[in-house]
């Protein structure tokens, strides 16, 4: 999921989008983009998810994949939004279970964790993984080596969504982590020759 949030105008969000397409994002998150960036992102990229932060009404996610709260808005608001839209929910874990029981269906949930920013913390992912939820994991190290370890150590325990602006960096490891699982051919095969 590439992050192109809070970019100022519609030819920078335009650019943001395009680039972070080019180098391999499945997702974009808009953050709290107005209606129309979400209609003109559509309009140059149809097949493209789109994630959107909203503060409980639904013109702000008006034509988004995925809404998630914006800053404190309750997520028993963001529920109703998303269902009226047809669009999934990002939460935290423990509000998952209080999305399905106003009506979501349990595929159209993400659970996401607290902001990981080492190794480490990626590493507790696994026990989010183990509820059977899907995650999301927002990616913030300080440095790429260290957002790179991070999301080995999450790849490998089974996290499927990545927030990041790093898009192509964490989209080799992660094509990198799914080979060695065996859960995707490689690139490339080379043969070494004696």
């Amino acid at each position: 999921m590439a992050v192109v949030a809070g970019l100022p105008a519609q030819a920078v969000l335009d650019r943001a989008v395009d680039r972070a397409v080019a180098d391999g994002a499945d997702l974009v998150d808009l953050g709290s983009a107005r209606a129309e960036y979400v209609t003109a992102v559509r309009r140059r990229h149809p097949e493209l998810p789109i994630a959107v932060a909203v503060s409980g009404d639904e013109a702000g996610a008006s034509g988004a994949d995925l809404v998630y709260a914006a800053g404190d808005t309750d997520v028993r608001l963001i529920a109703p939004v998303a269902a009226a839209m047809g669009a999934g929910v990002i939460c935290a874990p423990e509000a998952a279970a209080s999305i399905i029981a106003q009506g979501r269906r349990p595929s159209g949930v993400l659970v996401t964790p607290a902001t990981v920013t080492d190794p480490a913390d990626a590493g507790r992912a696994t026990e989010l993984v183990s509820t059977g939820w899907p995650v999301l994991l927002t990616l913030a190290a300080d440095d790429v080596a260290g957002e790179i370890a991070a999301t080995a150590v999450a790849a490998m325990a089974g996290v499927r969504v990545f927030r990041t602006r790093r898009v192509k960096q964490v989209r080799r490891t992660v094509d990198m982590v799914a080979s060695i699982a065996g859960t995707r051919p490689p690139a490339r095969a080379r043969r070494a020759l004696a």
